[in-house]
């Protein structure tokens, strides 16, 4: 099963989202859109949007929270187009 977990810090709007790719693949995506602010050598990509009745609804994902992992890996200094990827794969 899909699982959501937000970030341990005391106050944050990172998530790290681990997701079954049967799952993913069977509902045909998370249903988010994902956009990044870059500044400096980096890039955090949030959600930008999320559709209704998606696993990102069913699961709480929050727009405008910060993605920092996909299934366990790491998405420091990846953009929108690579966790896209990641997500896919």
């Amino acid at each position: 099963p899909a699982t959501i977990q937000q970030s341990q810090a005391p106050v944050s709007d990172e998530i790290i989202v681990k997701v079954p790719k049967q799952d993913i693949i069977s509902s045909g995506g998370l249903g988010i859109e994902l956009g990044q602010v870059d500044f400096r050598t980096n890039t955090r990509v949030y959600i930008k949007s999320i559709s209704p009745d998606s696993i990102a609804s069913r699961f709480g994902i929050k727009k405008d929270w910060i993605v920092v992992s996909v299934n366990g890996d790491s998405t420091e200094r990846t953009n929108a187009e690579g966790i896209a990827i990641m997500l896919s794969r």
